[in-house]
């Protein structure tokens, strides 16, 4: 099953989440996801309802605000994307 993810990311485990998942305990919790990238394996996980919360982390601030955007303000994030498509655009129409 192909599951949407918001933007490709550089040695993501998309391709291996589900193996990874087959080490999580059932009834788990909380999914701690500590080097998140793309959150390939959280984005897995909670597409089979296999934790209750998901925590994402990543050293990269920049990455870890987006994921804020993402998760938090989607209708902002939307708009501001928006906002950089339209002002690149030659021809405003």
């Amino acid at each position: 099953m192909q599951i949407p993810h918001p933007f490709p990311y550089q040695g993501s485990k998309r391709a291996i989440a589900w193996r990874i998942l087959t080490f999580a305990p059932a009834g788990t919790r909380r999914l701690v996801e500590p080097f998140c990238g793309s959150a390939a394996v959280s984005i897995a996980a909670a597409s089979r309802g296999l934790a209750h919360r998901y925590w994402l982390n990543d050293i990269d601030p920049a990455l870890m605000t987006l994921w804020e955007w993402i998760l938090q303000r989607p209708d902002e994030l939307t708009r501001e994307y928006e906002r950089l498509w339209i002002d690149q655009q030659p021809d405003r129409k």
